[in-house]
Protein backbone atom coordinates (compact mmCIF):
# COMPACT_ATOMS: atom_id res chain seq x y z
CA UNK A 1 0.00 0.00 0.00
CA UNK A 2 1.18 3.52 -0.79
CA UNK A 3 -0.03 6.41 1.28
CA UNK A 4 -1.16 9.72 -0.19
CA UNK A 5 2.18 11.40 0.45
CA UNK A 6 4.06 8.63 -1.36
CA UNK A 7 1.68 8.90 -4.31
CA UNK A 8 2.11 12.66 -4.46
CA UNK A 9 5.90 12.54 -4.69
CA UNK A 10 6.10 9.18 -6.47
CA UNK A 11 8.24 7.75 -3.68
CA UNK A 12 8.37 3.94 -4.14
CA UNK A 13 6.58 2.01 -1.42
CA UNK A 14 9.16 -0.78 -1.68
CA UNK A 15 12.18 1.52 -1.54
CA UNK A 16 13.65 -0.10 1.58
CA UNK A 17 13.93 -3.79 2.35
CA UNK A 18 16.21 -5.35 4.93
CA UNK A 19 17.36 -8.84 5.69
CA UNK A 20 19.68 -10.25 8.30
CA UNK A 21 21.21 -13.63 7.48
CA UNK A 22 23.24 -13.93 10.66
CA UNK A 23 20.87 -15.14 13.43
CA UNK A 24 23.44 -14.70 16.18
CA UNK A 25 24.15 -11.11 15.25
CA UNK A 26 20.45 -10.45 14.73
CA UNK A 27 19.64 -11.71 18.20
CA UNK A 28 22.45 -9.70 19.77
CA UNK A 29 21.51 -6.47 18.05
CA UNK A 30 17.75 -6.70 17.79
CA UNK A 31 17.30 -3.92 20.38
CA UNK A 32 19.23 -1.46 18.23
CA UNK A 33 17.41 0.19 15.35
CA UNK A 34 17.85 3.14 13.08
CA UNK A 35 15.09 5.14 11.46
CA UNK A 36 15.43 6.09 7.81
CA UNK A 37 13.42 9.24 7.19
CA UNK A 38 12.69 11.74 4.48
CA UNK A 39 12.20 15.43 5.19
CA UNK A 40 11.39 18.34 2.94
CA UNK A 41 11.75 22.10 3.45
CA UNK A 42 8.64 23.62 1.93
CA UNK A 43 9.70 27.17 1.15
CA UNK A 44 12.41 29.82 1.37
CA UNK A 45 12.15 33.34 2.71
CA UNK A 46 13.49 36.31 0.79
CA UNK A 47 16.80 36.01 2.64
CA UNK A 48 16.98 32.39 1.37
CA UNK A 49 16.62 30.91 4.84
CA UNK A 50 14.24 27.94 4.96
CA UNK A 51 10.82 28.47 6.46
CA UNK A 52 10.59 26.23 9.54
CA UNK A 53 8.13 23.76 8.04
CA UNK A 54 8.96 20.17 7.29
CA UNK A 55 7.25 17.06 6.02
CA UNK A 56 8.76 13.82 7.26
CA UNK A 57 8.01 10.15 6.76
CA UNK A 58 9.73 7.27 8.52
CA UNK A 59 10.38 4.73 5.82
CA UNK A 60 11.64 1.78 7.79
CA UNK A 61 13.91 0.55 10.55
CA UNK A 62 17.41 -0.81 10.02
CA UNK A 63 18.91 -3.21 12.58
CA UNK A 64 22.44 -2.52 13.73
CA UNK A 65 25.02 -5.11 12.84
CA UNK A 66 28.77 -5.41 13.11
CA UNK A 67 29.63 -5.17 9.43
CA UNK A 68 29.12 -2.20 7.11
CA UNK A 69 25.73 -0.58 7.41
CA UNK A 70 25.77 1.54 4.28
CA UNK A 71 28.03 1.52 1.28
CA UNK A 72 27.78 3.76 -1.73
CA UNK A 73 28.27 1.85 -5.02
CA UNK A 74 31.31 2.58 -7.11
CA UNK A 75 30.10 5.17 -9.69
CA UNK A 76 31.90 3.56 -12.63
CA UNK A 77 30.57 0.09 -11.84
CA UNK A 78 27.10 1.50 -11.23
CA UNK A 79 27.15 3.15 -14.64
CA UNK A 80 28.27 -0.10 -16.29
CA UNK A 81 25.21 -1.72 -14.75
CA UNK A 82 23.14 0.89 -16.55
CA UNK A 83 22.06 2.75 -13.42
CA UNK A 84 21.69 6.47 -14.23
CA UNK A 85 20.85 7.30 -10.60
CA UNK A 86 24.01 5.89 -9.01
CA UNK A 87 24.44 9.17 -7.15
CA UNK A 88 21.21 8.46 -5.23
CA UNK A 89 21.78 4.74 -4.58
CA UNK A 90 23.17 3.10 -1.49
CA UNK A 91 23.45 -0.52 -0.45
CA UNK A 92 22.39 -2.09 2.83
CA UNK A 93 24.31 -5.36 2.85
CA UNK A 94 23.09 -7.10 -0.34
CA UNK A 95 19.94 -5.01 -0.72
CA UNK A 96 19.84 -1.78 -2.67
CA UNK A 97 18.18 1.27 -1.16
CA UNK A 98 17.07 3.48 -4.01
CA UNK A 99 16.09 7.01 -3.05
CA UNK A 100 14.08 8.18 -6.03
CA UNK A 101 14.22 11.95 -6.38
CA UNK A 102 11.53 13.27 -8.70
CA UNK A 103 11.09 16.62 -10.37
CA UNK A 104 10.00 19.51 -8.15
CA UNK A 105 10.77 17.60 -4.96
CA UNK A 106 13.79 19.00 -3.13
CA UNK A 107 15.15 16.65 -0.51
CA UNK A 108 16.86 18.76 2.10
CA UNK A 109 17.82 16.23 4.75
CA UNK A 110 18.09 12.45 4.91
CA UNK A 111 19.56 11.03 8.06
CA UNK A 112 20.07 7.93 10.11
CA UNK A 113 19.62 8.41 13.81
CA UNK A 114 19.17 6.21 16.84
CA UNK A 115 15.56 5.38 17.61
CA UNK A 116 16.34 4.90 21.29
CA UNK A 117 19.15 4.14 23.68
CA UNK A 118 21.44 1.46 22.26
CA UNK A 119 22.97 -0.65 25.00
CA UNK A 120 25.25 -2.55 22.61
CA UNK A 121 26.51 0.48 20.70
CA UNK A 122 30.04 0.47 22.10
CA UNK A 123 30.61 -3.21 21.40
CA UNK A 124 28.89 -3.25 18.00
CA UNK A 125 29.13 0.24 16.53
CA UNK A 126 27.68 1.04 13.15
CA UNK A 127 30.43 1.96 10.75
CA UNK A 128 28.85 4.41 8.37
CA UNK A 129 26.73 7.50 8.64
CA UNK A 130 24.47 9.01 6.03
CA UNK A 131 23.55 12.67 5.83
CA UNK A 132 22.25 14.90 3.09
CA UNK A 133 23.20 18.49 2.46
CA UNK A 134 20.99 20.64 0.30
CA UNK A 135 22.58 23.66 -1.36
CA UNK A 136 20.14 26.56 -1.26
CA UNK A 137 21.99 28.17 -4.18
CA UNK A 138 21.62 25.11 -6.40
CA UNK A 139 18.60 22.92 -7.15
CA UNK A 140 20.77 19.80 -7.20
CA UNK A 141 20.57 17.65 -4.09
CA UNK A 142 23.89 16.51 -2.65
CA UNK A 143 24.30 13.34 -0.65
CA UNK A 144 27.14 12.67 1.73
CA UNK A 145 28.50 9.39 3.05
CA UNK A 146 31.16 9.24 5.73
CA UNK A 147 32.75 5.84 5.27
CA UNK A 148 34.18 5.58 8.78
CA UNK A 149 32.47 5.41 12.12
CA UNK A 150 32.45 9.00 13.46
CA UNK A 151 33.58 7.68 16.83
CA UNK A 152 36.76 6.33 15.24
CA UNK A 153 37.82 9.62 13.69
CA UNK A 154 40.62 11.02 15.83
CA UNK A 155 39.69 14.64 16.52
CA UNK A 156 41.54 17.27 18.53
CA UNK A 157 40.21 20.57 19.72
CA UNK A 158 42.94 23.15 20.29
CA UNK A 159 42.22 26.43 22.07
CA UNK A 160 43.85 28.73 24.58
CA UNK A 161 41.32 27.67 27.22
CA UNK A 162 38.71 30.42 26.85
CA UNK A 163 35.33 28.82 27.55
CA UNK A 164 33.43 30.68 24.82
CA UNK A 165 35.74 29.71 21.96
CA UNK A 166 36.20 26.18 23.27
CA UNK A 167 32.44 25.63 23.36
CA UNK A 168 32.21 26.70 19.73
CA UNK A 169 34.66 23.95 18.77
CA UNK A 170 32.93 21.40 20.97
CA UNK A 171 29.59 22.23 19.38
CA UNK A 172 30.96 21.46 15.92
CA UNK A 173 32.65 18.23 17.05
CA UNK A 174 29.51 17.05 18.80
CA UNK A 175 27.44 17.86 15.70
CA UNK A 176 29.78 15.50 13.81
CA UNK A 177 29.16 12.80 16.41
CA UNK A 178 32.78 12.90 17.58
CA UNK A 179 34.37 12.57 21.00
CA UNK A 180 37.24 15.02 20.68
CA UNK A 181 40.38 15.34 22.74
CA UNK A 182 40.64 18.92 24.05
CA UNK A 183 44.12 20.45 24.18
CA UNK A 184 44.75 23.91 25.62
CA UNK A 185 47.98 25.53 24.51
CA UNK A 186 50.13 28.48 25.48
CA UNK A 187 52.81 30.08 23.31
CA UNK A 188 56.35 30.41 24.59
CA UNK A 189 58.51 33.49 23.91
CA UNK A 190 59.24 34.77 21.34
CA UNK A 191 56.26 33.28 19.50
CA UNK A 192 53.94 34.74 22.12
CA UNK A 193 54.82 38.22 20.90
CA UNK A 194 54.69 37.44 17.17
CA UNK A 195 51.75 37.98 14.84
CA UNK A 196 49.62 34.85 14.26
CA UNK A 197 50.19 35.35 10.54
CA UNK A 198 53.92 34.51 10.80
CA UNK A 199 54.50 30.76 10.18
CA UNK A 200 57.66 30.28 12.25
CA UNK A 201 56.43 27.77 14.84
CA UNK A 202 58.46 24.74 15.94
CA UNK A 203 58.05 22.02 18.53
CA UNK A 204 59.41 24.41 21.17
CA UNK A 205 56.65 26.94 20.50
CA UNK A 206 53.98 25.32 22.65
CA UNK A 207 53.34 24.51 26.28
CA UNK A 208 52.46 21.73 26.69
CA UNK A 209 54.33 20.29 23.71
CA UNK A 210 52.33 18.84 20.84
CA UNK A 211 53.31 15.35 19.75
CA UNK A 212 52.04 12.52 17.53
CA UNK A 213 49.97 10.56 16.76
CA UNK A 214 48.43 13.49 14.91
CA UNK A 215 44.65 13.77 14.60
CA UNK A 216 42.59 13.15 11.49
CA UNK A 217 40.63 16.33 12.22
CA UNK A 218 41.69 19.45 14.09
CA UNK A 219 39.12 22.04 15.17
CA UNK A 220 40.78 25.14 16.61
CA UNK A 221 39.85 28.62 17.75
CA UNK A 222 41.65 31.55 19.30
CA UNK A 223 44.86 33.44 18.54
CA UNK A 224 47.19 30.90 20.14
CA UNK A 225 45.63 28.02 18.25
CA UNK A 226 46.62 29.42 14.84
CA UNK A 227 50.27 28.45 15.16
CA UNK A 228 49.28 25.06 16.60
CA UNK A 229 47.01 24.31 13.64
CA UNK A 230 49.75 25.14 11.13
CA UNK A 231 52.31 23.08 13.05
CA UNK A 232 50.05 20.02 13.29
CA UNK A 233 49.17 20.26 9.60
CA UNK A 234 52.86 20.38 8.65
CA UNK A 235 53.99 17.64 11.05
CA UNK A 236 51.20 15.30 9.91
CA UNK A 237 52.41 15.61 6.33
CA UNK A 238 49.21 17.39 5.39
CA UNK A 239 47.03 14.50 6.54
CA UNK A 240 45.28 16.41 9.33
CA UNK A 241 42.25 18.36 8.15
CA UNK A 242 42.48 21.73 9.91
CA UNK A 243 39.47 23.89 10.74
CA UNK A 244 39.63 27.34 12.28
CA UNK A 245 36.53 28.68 14.02
CA UNK A 246 36.45 32.53 13.91
CA UNK A 247 38.78 34.81 11.97
CA UNK A 248 42.33 33.52 12.58
CA UNK A 249 43.90 36.90 11.66
CA UNK A 250 46.13 34.91 9.32
CA UNK A 251 45.70 33.93 5.66
CA UNK A 252 42.72 31.60 5.37
CA UNK A 253 44.68 29.57 2.81
CA UNK A 254 46.83 28.22 5.65
CA UNK A 255 43.87 26.07 6.78
CA UNK A 256 41.56 23.59 5.09
CA UNK A 257 38.44 25.41 6.28
CA UNK A 258 37.68 28.62 8.16
CA UNK A 259 34.24 29.32 9.63
CA UNK A 260 33.45 32.92 10.53
CA UNK A 261 30.22 34.57 11.72
CA UNK A 262 28.42 36.93 9.39
CA UNK A 263 29.48 39.95 11.44
CA UNK A 264 33.15 39.22 10.67
CA UNK A 265 34.55 40.59 7.41
CA UNK A 266 36.75 37.66 6.33
CA UNK A 267 35.68 35.96 3.10
CA UNK A 268 37.43 33.53 0.77
CA UNK A 269 37.28 30.31 -1.18
CA UNK A 270 37.70 28.08 1.87
CA UNK A 271 35.77 30.41 4.20
CA UNK A 272 32.19 29.60 5.17
CA UNK A 273 29.92 32.11 6.87
CA UNK A 274 27.65 31.28 9.81
CA UNK A 275 24.77 33.37 11.11
CA UNK A 276 26.43 33.82 14.51
CA UNK A 277 28.78 31.52 16.43
CA UNK A 278 28.58 27.69 16.61
CA UNK A 279 27.62 26.34 20.01
CA UNK A 280 26.56 23.24 21.93
CA UNK A 281 22.82 23.95 22.09
CA UNK A 282 20.74 21.07 20.74
CA UNK A 283 17.22 19.84 21.52
CA UNK A 284 18.74 16.78 23.15
CA UNK A 285 21.02 18.77 25.44
CA UNK A 286 18.15 21.06 26.45
CA UNK A 287 15.95 18.04 27.21
CA UNK A 288 18.65 16.59 29.45
CA UNK A 289 19.12 19.93 31.21
CA UNK A 290 15.39 20.28 31.74
CA UNK A 291 15.31 16.95 33.52
CA UNK A 292 18.42 17.79 35.58
CA UNK A 293 17.04 21.14 36.77
CA UNK A 294 13.41 20.23 37.36
CA UNK A 295 13.23 22.73 40.25
CA UNK A 296 12.76 25.53 37.71
CA UNK A 297 9.32 24.13 36.91
CA UNK A 298 8.03 25.88 40.04
CA UNK A 299 8.97 29.35 38.76
CA UNK A 300 5.97 31.27 37.48
CA UNK A 301 5.43 31.67 33.76
CA UNK A 302 6.44 33.16 31.51
CA UNK A 303 9.89 32.13 32.73
CA UNK A 304 12.66 34.52 31.73
CA UNK A 305 16.28 33.35 31.69
CA UNK A 306 18.49 36.40 32.30
CA UNK A 307 22.11 35.99 31.16
CA UNK A 308 24.31 38.81 32.41
CA UNK A 309 27.85 39.34 31.17
CA UNK A 310 29.94 42.37 32.05
CA UNK A 311 32.85 44.57 31.16
CA UNK A 312 34.80 43.58 28.05
CA UNK A 313 36.95 45.20 25.37
CA UNK A 314 33.87 46.67 23.73
CA UNK A 315 31.49 47.22 26.65
CA UNK A 316 31.49 48.51 30.20
CA UNK A 317 29.05 47.48 32.89
CA UNK A 318 28.73 50.46 35.20
CA UNK A 319 26.81 50.60 38.45
CA UNK A 320 24.18 52.80 36.80
CA UNK A 321 23.72 50.30 33.98
CA UNK A 322 23.29 47.47 36.47
CA UNK A 323 20.71 49.44 38.46
CA UNK A 324 18.81 50.15 35.26
CA UNK A 325 18.86 46.48 34.24
CA UNK A 326 17.75 45.37 37.70
CA UNK A 327 14.90 47.92 37.75
CA UNK A 328 13.64 46.84 34.33
CA UNK A 329 13.79 43.19 35.33
CA UNK A 330 11.68 43.86 38.42
CA UNK A 331 9.08 45.60 36.27
CA UNK A 332 8.88 42.69 33.80
CA UNK A 333 5.90 40.43 34.32
CA UNK A 334 7.85 37.20 34.31
CA UNK A 335 9.46 34.66 36.59
CA UNK A 336 13.16 35.49 36.64
CA UNK A 337 16.00 32.95 36.50
CA UNK A 338 19.23 34.97 36.62
CA UNK A 339 22.88 34.08 36.20
CA UNK A 340 25.86 36.44 36.15
CA UNK A 341 29.42 35.91 34.90
CA UNK A 342 32.85 36.60 36.34
CA UNK A 343 32.97 39.74 34.21
CA UNK A 344 29.91 41.10 36.01
CA UNK A 345 32.08 41.94 39.02
CA UNK A 346 31.31 41.69 42.73
CA UNK A 347 30.04 45.26 43.05
CA UNK A 348 27.55 44.90 40.21
CA UNK A 349 26.45 41.53 41.44
CA UNK A 350 25.76 43.04 44.86
CA UNK A 351 23.58 45.71 43.22
CA UNK A 352 21.64 42.99 41.42
CA UNK A 353 21.17 40.93 44.58
CA UNK A 354 19.90 43.93 46.53
CA UNK A 355 17.49 44.94 43.78
CA UNK A 356 15.97 41.46 43.52
CA UNK A 357 15.81 40.87 47.27
CA UNK A 358 12.27 40.20 48.41
CA UNK A 359 11.11 39.09 44.97
CA UNK A 360 10.58 35.52 43.79
CA UNK A 361 13.49 35.82 41.33
CA UNK A 362 16.03 32.97 41.32
CA UNK A 363 19.68 34.11 41.21
CA UNK A 364 22.48 31.59 40.93
CA UNK A 365 24.97 32.03 43.77
CA UNK A 366 27.85 30.39 41.90
CA UNK A 367 27.81 27.15 43.87
CA UNK A 368 26.86 23.69 42.69
CA UNK A 369 26.39 22.60 39.10
CA UNK A 370 26.25 25.39 36.55
CA UNK A 371 22.54 25.80 35.67
CA UNK A 372 23.18 27.56 32.34
CA UNK A 373 21.68 24.89 30.08
CA UNK A 374 18.85 24.39 32.56
CA UNK A 375 17.95 28.08 32.37
CA UNK A 376 17.81 27.93 28.58
CA UNK A 377 15.76 24.73 28.70
CA UNK A 378 13.09 26.04 31.08
CA UNK A 379 12.93 29.59 29.74
CA UNK A 380 10.00 30.87 27.73
CA UNK A 381 12.03 33.96 26.84
CA UNK A 382 15.72 34.84 27.20
CA UNK A 383 17.30 38.19 28.06
CA UNK A 384 21.02 38.62 27.26
CA UNK A 385 23.42 41.52 27.78
CA UNK A 386 24.90 43.01 24.62
CA UNK A 387 28.53 42.07 25.32
CA UNK A 388 28.53 38.32 24.67
CA UNK A 389 28.33 36.93 21.13
CA UNK A 390 28.42 33.40 22.56
CA UNK A 391 25.42 33.87 24.87
CA UNK A 392 23.45 35.67 22.17
CA UNK A 393 24.20 32.88 19.68
CA UNK A 394 23.28 30.15 22.16
CA UNK A 395 20.05 31.91 23.06
CA UNK A 396 19.11 32.30 19.38
CA UNK A 397 19.83 28.60 18.78
CA UNK A 398 17.05 27.61 21.20
CA UNK A 399 14.37 29.17 18.98
CA UNK A 400 12.99 31.08 21.96
CA UNK A 401 12.44 34.86 21.92
CA UNK A 402 15.64 36.72 22.82
CA UNK A 403 15.81 40.25 24.22
CA UNK A 404 18.92 42.44 24.19
CA UNK A 405 19.94 44.18 27.43
CA UNK A 406 22.04 47.29 26.60
CA UNK A 407 25.42 48.11 28.11
CA UNK A 408 27.64 51.15 27.83
CA UNK A 409 29.92 51.14 24.79
CA UNK A 410 29.82 48.92 21.73
CA UNK A 411 31.64 48.34 18.46
CA UNK A 412 30.76 48.07 14.75
CA UNK A 413 31.31 44.31 14.95
CA UNK A 414 28.81 43.87 17.79
CA UNK A 415 26.40 46.25 16.07
CA UNK A 416 26.47 43.98 13.01
CA UNK A 417 25.83 40.91 15.17
CA UNK A 418 22.85 42.51 16.88
CA UNK A 419 21.36 43.76 13.62
CA UNK A 420 21.86 40.38 12.00
CA UNK A 421 19.97 38.60 14.78
CA UNK A 422 17.24 41.25 14.71
CA UNK A 423 16.92 40.83 10.94
CA UNK A 424 16.59 37.07 11.35
CA UNK A 425 13.76 37.56 13.83
CA UNK A 426 15.60 36.09 16.81
CA UNK A 427 16.41 39.28 18.74
CA UNK A 428 14.57 42.38 19.94
CA UNK A 429 15.73 45.24 22.12
CA UNK A 430 14.32 45.07 25.63
CA UNK A 431 12.15 48.03 26.52
CA UNK A 432 10.42 46.64 29.59
CA UNK A 433 7.60 44.78 27.86
CA UNK A 434 7.79 41.03 27.28
CA UNK A 435 6.24 39.42 24.21
CA UNK A 436 6.59 36.06 22.52
CA UNK A 437 7.23 35.30 18.86
CA UNK A 438 8.59 32.56 16.61
CA UNK A 439 11.58 32.36 14.28
CA UNK A 440 13.85 29.78 12.71
CA UNK A 441 16.48 28.74 15.32
CA UNK A 442 20.13 29.11 14.37
CA UNK A 443 21.98 25.92 13.49
CA UNK A 444 25.56 27.08 13.02
CA UNK A 445 27.32 24.10 14.60
CA UNK A 446 25.50 21.64 12.36
CA UNK A 447 26.12 23.84 9.32
CA UNK A 448 29.88 23.83 9.97
CA UNK A 449 29.86 20.11 10.77
CA UNK A 450 28.10 19.32 7.49
CA UNK A 451 30.65 21.36 5.55
CA UNK A 452 33.54 19.59 7.27
CA UNK A 453 32.07 16.17 6.54
CA UNK A 454 31.36 17.15 2.95
CA UNK A 455 34.93 18.29 2.34
CA UNK A 456 36.45 15.32 4.12
CA UNK A 457 34.37 13.01 1.97
CA UNK A 458 35.34 14.86 -1.21
CA UNK A 459 39.04 14.63 -0.36
CA UNK A 460 39.03 10.84 -0.09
Amino acid sequence: MRNDFQKKIDFPSQHVTFTHKRPVAAKLLKSGKILLGLARQLDLREDRNPVPQQTRIDASEIPFYKSRLLKRPHPAKARRRGNPCAFCQFHVRNTSVLLKIVQNFAVDFIELDAAHEISCLDSCPFTEYLACINSLESPRNRFLVMDDNPKRINCWIVTEGIAGTENQCLGVAEALGLRPEVRRVNLNPPWKQLSPALPFETGATFTPRLSPPWPDLLIASGRKSVAAARYIKRMSGGRTFTVQIQDPRAPASQFDLVAVPEHDRLRGGNVIVTAATPNRITPGRLAEAKAAFSQFENIKRPRAAVLIGGTSKSYTMTADIMRSIAHNLKMAEAGLMVTASRRTGDANRHILEQALEGTDAWLWDGTGENPYFGLLAWADIILVTADSSSMLSEAATTGKPVYLLPLEGGSPKFDRLHENLIRRGALRRFEGKIETWEYEPLGDAQFVANEIANRLNASR
